[in-house]
């Protein structure tokens, strides 16, 4: 139990450590800003490459939905909403899958218990 807690702690240490390792990137720019954002989605496709199954599938529908979010208050903030209404579908799309993805665990974790139960 301690490792697993030590090994628990270590992920958000070590993002809030990355973080503050590519802050110097975030005044070179747009290009430091690349660079930065380059680093966060390795780390992220290392974390989402262990989840598979139900998990996976809820990983990507929730990754959807925040990029989703991003680009729908950043078209809002720039006043380009009018011409995202593709940024809003993609929001809708992906909070749908989210929900489905909630649902089918919900239905996955009733039918376990039912079959544990002899049912």
């Amino acid at each position: 139990m301690r490792d697993l807690t030590k090994s628990m702690l270590r992920v958000p240490w070590s993002v809030a450590m990355a973080s503050l390792a590519q802050a110097p990137n975030l005044m070179r720019g747009k290009e430091g800003a690349g660079s930065v954002a380059s680093t966060f989605d390795s780390i992220s496709e290392a974390a989402a490459g262990r989840l598979s199954g139900m998990w996976g599938e809820f990983y990507r529908a929730g990754d959807q939905l925040q990029g989703g979010l991003v680009d729908g208050a950043m078209d809002l903030a720039t006043g380009r909403l009018a011409e995202s209404g593709s940024a809003l579908r993609q929001v809708w799309s992906a909070l749908d899958r989210s929900l489905s993805a909630i649902r089918r665990q919900g239905s996955q974790a009733g039918e376990e218990g039912s079959a544990g139960q002899g049912g």
